[in-house]
């Protein structure tokens, strides 16, 4: 919270143009790197959008980059199998996906 005084209108209203006006994306570039760190494409079993999270499953767990994956603007990550992560994206999950999606061949 910012107490702004008297401008807390004005700026409000910029804030909500600025927002309408963007593409929403705090990164476009993160799929790219989420799927590197995931060990590429070829290492994608399965992706799945829930929510603000997506869901995916490697093949082969050792090509999950874990350390880094933790230094990407995620809002967390949780792991509950080897194979298995939940990438905890916010309100840019589901163009996320979808561009990852996209980036592995499996748009649909």
């Amino acid at each position: 919270q910012v107490v702004l005084g008297p401008i807390a209108d004005q700026v409000a209203g910029e804030l909500r143009a600025a927002l309408r006006n963007s593409s929403g994306r705090v990164d476009a570039g993160l799929p790219v790197r989420l799927l590197e760190l995931l060990g590429g494409p070829g290492n994608v079993a399965a992706i799945e959008l829930a929510s603000t999270r997506i869901l995916v499953t490697v093949r082969n767990a050792a090509g999950i980059d874990l350390t880094a994956l933790g230094s990407l603007a995620l809002r967390g990550i949780a792991r509950p199998a080897p194979d298995s992560l939940h990438l905890i994206v916010g309100p840019d999950a589901a163009a996320t996906n979808e561009d990852l999606r996209k980036l592995i061949g499996r748009a649909d």
